[in-house]
């Protein structure tokens, strides 16, 4: 290998682990010394430079380290210091929603422009393993021009390439073939590493011998040499040794990683393309403490919800709020960390996390419900409910609501004092509540009356037989087999049954052993620093598949097999539900688990809340819904669109579906990423009992007696019927926001409706593909992010009942660009497939 004709670019860096394998707090003092030592080799060498990650790591050092600070923001003016990837951490690429990775780059790229004066070009995305296919996308309307990763890759493929997204966007690529940390020069104490001697020996051959490795994906001369891992102390002897080889001959030097890729941008027309994305990899992550995933997808949904209300409220805005907000978002961006919302951390790390989360739903829900009160005006008592919906689209939904009363019978009436259907709440821990079905149009408010009464309006219940147990709404006819899952889901209309009638076991729950780690199933340990985990796994996993060795018991222990106890717990006019006990075993490991499934008069899904008590070690649990559908169509929910995936699991966002010509089934979850169909199965990861004790205290994660709960829903389909599983998705996961004021005598504060809105919505929005992403204020004005959801072009319109004065195209930054012609309060725009916009509006405020 001739190495003098290449282009070595050296970019100094260290990986900073959020929370790992210490706490935040412990982590932080090894990152100021290694930001310290970097910044005394560049007072000593002018050549060298330095790469800084992520945001949250410059905002600490910025307080604690002033006389430093000062330091760094010398050289950082001299650009000699580059941050990347500028987002306030470096967060899963999966999991976490689309607004979550926007306000990332949105937090993290504004924060280095007000502090350091710098433009962050380059999403460095060192250590996440898997990027879905709207990333090209996501990445540019952040104002990112380049992306740079090192786990997910095919290993057939370039380093170099172009990276088109599900809308056709490109992103210019670099894969770090070799790790982040591909060069490690001595420290000046010792040479501890054989290749540490042979870099110190500076020999023209033995870099050569690092460079071959590089050499099968290169696509040119540049080679972008790593030289950093995790917090890795920067090297004072690099500078010396760079200066020896370039005597030597070589074109080396140190550099950002906007040099590199500017080299790049001259053979751009050359470079390959690769479409679809980079995934899946290290699956066990999906479903490791899971409750981590859990609790950030409900709070990232209640912070979007609080946005949209504050945005709705107009007058009298809390001027302080959108920095309470911020406050609130990077909290839960923080937990956003690779390893922490995977769950691939020590126990200390995981309270640590949890707590964080503690802390800020508390404050998100405090402030949902004082945003609600300055509406309690609209309320016609104090014993009042009023119910905002924080989607783009009306929602006709079924809510539980405070119903004690002395007489123990309710009823619910409207605001033109229409008796409500409704019936008692007996789900556990829900006593003393009401169920009640309301329609709310998209982004306003409707109240309702709770007083004594009769028990409201008089409704035929659901059909109910029983042995075996048959419920029949309006849309389908449901069996039940012995054991509590379901066996049969017949469409009314069509006649289509959906479930196998070879393996009729839908929402069966099914147990396996599993002697992986927090990153892998089956096996351990992880070898994270080999090239299998930087590519992209094609293993396929059958739910009901037996253990591949006869020697081991491996296979599946599943509820269909058990007699479990069942009962129907409550039927009425609104919903049926039934009610599933029973437990798991094998040896000493023991599940128990209560099923609560619930089918609606007047609504297709049909829900489930799993709970469970684990007790042992070193399993998994799955819930699945055997289809009779045939090598079909699998589709997932990715950030901002949908992703065609073949059979493995994926990290999905709030559904996947699997359909054929004729029909289909949708499974929604909240906040369960691991998701898959095989051989017409749709399965969803629930639970992991495993543990990396080979690097830390890790026993918590085997989480023996810690109560768990699971929430999902299926939803059958026929081609030809109303079906936004992106709604659906929407409605399961971000709730209507309920203010109840029953007994309370609280003084109401009146809030005056915003002009324009007595016909019921803040914005109105066509056709139904036109989703509503983001919508919130900043500065004067109010930012609105609309994506197209289908995968089709779409003449979008959205309508403004609020005078607004100007419309402007936006980057995700909120930099406007053209603006947009506002015709009677409307405005129309072109969206390609999975096109993601946004947009600031000025609303013409009361004064003017």
């Amino acid at each position: 290998m001739d190495i003098s004709s290449l282009h070595l670019f050296v970019v100094p860096h260290f990986h900073y682990d959020v929370a790992y394998l210490r706490t935040y707090e412990e982590y932080l003092p090894v990152c100021f010394e290694n930001l310290r030592e970097a910044l005394a080799i560049m007072e000593k060498d002018s050549d060298y430079c330095f790469l800084i990650e992520q945001v949250i790591l410059l905002e600490e050092f910025e307080k604690r380290c002033p006389q430093d600070w000062e330091r760094l923001e010398y050289f950082a003016r001299q650009g000699r210091i580059e941050v990347a990837c500028g987002m306030w951490v470096m967060p899963d690429m999966n999991i976490p929603d689309g607004e979550s990775s926007i306000r990332q780059a949105l937090f993290g790229k504004r924060w280095v422009k007000q502090h350091l004066g710098l433009d962050v070009k380059t999403a460095w995305i060192a250590d996440c393993w898997g990027h879905h296919g709207q990333i090209p996308q996501i990445m540019r309307h952040c104002g990112f021009r380049y992306y740079a990763f090192a786990r997910g890759m095919r290993e057939v493929f370039k380093t170099e390439f172009l990276w088109r997204g599900i809308d056709g966007s490109e992103l210019l690529c670099h894969w770090l073939s070799q790790g982040y940390g591909a060069i490690r020069f001595p420290s000046e104490a010792e040479i501890v590493h054989k290749e540490e001697q042979q870099i110190a020996e500076v020999s023209q051959e033995n870099l050569e011998q690092i460079l071959l490795r590089f050499e099968p994906y290169l696509t040119g001369k540049s080679v972008l040499l790593g030289n950093g891992g995790d917090f890795a102390r920067p090297q004072r002897s690099a500078p010396h040794i760079v200066k020896q080889w370039r005597k030597k001959g070589l074109n080396v030097r140190f550099a950002k990683t906007t040099d590199f890729f500017a080299a790049l941008e001259e053979q751009r027309s050359q470079l390959p393309i690769y479409e679809g994305e980079l995934n899946p990899l290290l699956q066990g992550t999906y479903a490791s403490r899971i409750r981590l995933k859990q609790t950030n997808r409900r709070l990232e949904k209640k912070l979007e919800a609080l946005e949209r209300l504050s945005a709705v409220l107009a007058e009298g805005y809390d001027e302080v709020l959108p920095d309470k907000l911020e406050r609130l978002w990077k909290k839960v961006l923080r937990n956003q960390f690779h390893d922490v919302i995977a769950g691939t951390m020590v126990d200390a790390a995981f309270d640590e996390a949890m707590q964080l989360y503690h802390q800020a739903e508390k404050d998100i829900d405090r402030l949902i419900q004082d945003q609600l009160a300055r509406l309690s005006s609209s309320l016609p008592s104090d014993q009042g409910i009023l119910v905002f919906n924080p989607s783009g689209f009306a929602r006709r939904e079924i809510i539980s609501v405070p119903g004690e009363k002395a007489s123990g019978v309710v009823e619910v009436l409207d605001e033109a004092g229409n008796i409500l259907p409704s019936q008692p709440d007996r789900i556990a821990g829900t006593s003393g509540r009401v169920l009640v079905e309301v329609e709310v149009p998209p982004l306003s408010w409707r109240s309702y009356q709770v007083r004594s009464g009769t028990g409201g309006i008089s409704a035929p219940a659901i059909s109910v037989s029983e042995e075996p147990l048959r419920i029949e709404n309006a849309f389908y006819r449901i069996s039940f087999a012995p054991s509590g899952v379901i066996a049969s889901v017949v469409d009314k209309t069509s006649g289509t049954e959906f479930v196998d009638p070879q393996r009729p076991w839908w929402g069966d729950l099914v147990y396996h052993n599993d002697y992986g780690d927090l990153y892998l199933y089956d096996k351990s340990p992880l070898n994270g620093g080999g090239l299998a985990s930087f590519c992209a796994s094609e293993q396929k996993r059958g739910v009901y598949d037996p253990s591949p060795d006869p020697l081991v018991v491996g296979g599946p222990l599943c509820q269909h097999q058990n007699q479990n106890r069942m009962e129907v717990v409550e039927n009425g006019p609104l919903r049926t539900t039934v009610k599933v006990s029973g437990d798991l075993r094998f040896w000493q490991n023991r599940i128990e688990f209560v099923q609560w499934i619930s089918i609606y008069q007047n609504r297709r899904r049909i829900d489930f809340r799993t709970e469970i008590m684990p007790r042992g070690k070193h399993y998994r649990l799955n819930v699945a819904f055997p289809t009779n559908i045939r090598d079909g169509r699998i589709r997932h929910e990715i950030p901002f669109g949908l992703q065609v995936r073949d059979e493995r699991e994926y990290a999905a966002q709030n559904w996947i579906d699997y359909s054929d010509d004729q029909k289909g089934v949708c499974l929604l979850n909240k906040g369960l990423p691991g998701n898959a169909v095989c051989r017409g199965v749709l399965t969803l990861s629930l639970f992991r009992s495993v543990a990396m004790e080979y690097k830390g205290p890790t026993a918590k994660a085997f989480e023996e007696g810690v109560p768990h709960c699971f929430e999902y829903s299926v939803l059958p389909f026929v081609n030809g019927q109303p079906y936004r599983p992106w709604q659906e998705g929407e409605v399961l996961n971000m709730p209507l926001l309920l203010l109840s004021t029953q007994g309370t005598g609280s003084a109401r504060r009146p809030v005056s409706q915003p002009a324009g809105l007595a016909e019921g919505s803040y914005l109105v929005m066509e056709p139904e593909n036109v989703v509503l992403s983001g919508l919130y204020r900043s500065g004067a004005g109010v930012v609105i992010r609309f994506y197209e959801a289908k995968g089709v072009s779409t003449l979008a319109r959205v309508r403004f009942p609020l005078e607004i004065k100007a419309c402007w195209e936006a980057d995700a930054l909120e930099n406007v660009g053209k603006e947009l012609q506002v015709q009677n309060g409307q405005v129309s725009f072109e969206l390609k497939p999975f096109e993601i916009k946004s947009f600031v509006v000025e609303p013409v405020r009361k004064e003017e």
